[in-house]
């Protein structure tokens, strides 16, 4: 004989399918099942139904589990191939992009720009890393942008401040000419500046 258990059942319930001539009376004991034939006790099997809702669990963790586990592999692939930024000292002269400390909105920022120095002589798509610190310096937000020092000086206009925003221009290929950065910065902002993939 084989009964199946209800598990969404508050007490134990069970459904039995039970020859008449075998097995004269059931009892439950506890969690247990047990079967009364011929003046004898003895335990009956149950097999538990099957849970669907349990299967989409575990599926729906493992799904996001790997999710998690590819956008970190990408991510780590990312922030090790990208390039080496120096140069700091250059990028954040008044007359190139106008790095150093700034006073927006009653609130003291330091702007740090290092850069990759172009593809050649002339510093064609300058790649550019701009990291905000707050007074105790601690890494507000991170962006990356790309110059132009050959093309002119609308290719590599310096940080434009405003009491709640940064603007900056950007020429990589397929984005935004003009970007903006909120000041200050937001959770979202320090949290992607501690992403390798940001």
């Amino acid at each position: 004989m084989v009964c199946l258990e209800n598990s969404k059942s508050l007490t134990p319930a069970f459904s039995c399918s039970i020859p008449t001539t075998t097995v004269g009376e059931i009892k439950i004991i506890g969690r247990r099942l047990y079967g009364v034939a011929e003046g004898r006790l003895f335990e009956v099997a149950v097999a538990a139904q099957p849970q669907p809702w349990r299967d989409m669990q575990t599926r729906t963790v493992k799904f996001f589990g790997l999710a998690l586990l590819v956008s970190l592999a990408l991510g780590l692939i990312i922030h090790f191939t990208r390039p080496h930024y120096g140069r700091c000292d250059f990028y954040n002269r008044p007359d190139t992009l106008d790095g150093g400390v700034k006073l927006l909105n009653g609130t003291s920022y330091r702007f740090q720009m290092c850069g990759t120095g172009g593809n050649d002589q002339d510093g064609t798509d300058d790649k550019i890393e701009l990291k905000v610190f707050n007074d105790q310096g601690t890494l507000l937000a991170r962006r990356y942008f790309s110059v132009n020092w050959y093309a002119g000086k609308g290719f590599h206009q310096p940080l434009t401040y405003e009491n709640d925003s940064v603007r900056y221009i950007d020429v990589t290929e397929n984005s935004e000419y003009e970007k903006r950065l909120s000041i200050p910065p937001t959770k979202w902002d320090w949290i992607r500046a501690r992403l390798p993939l940001f």
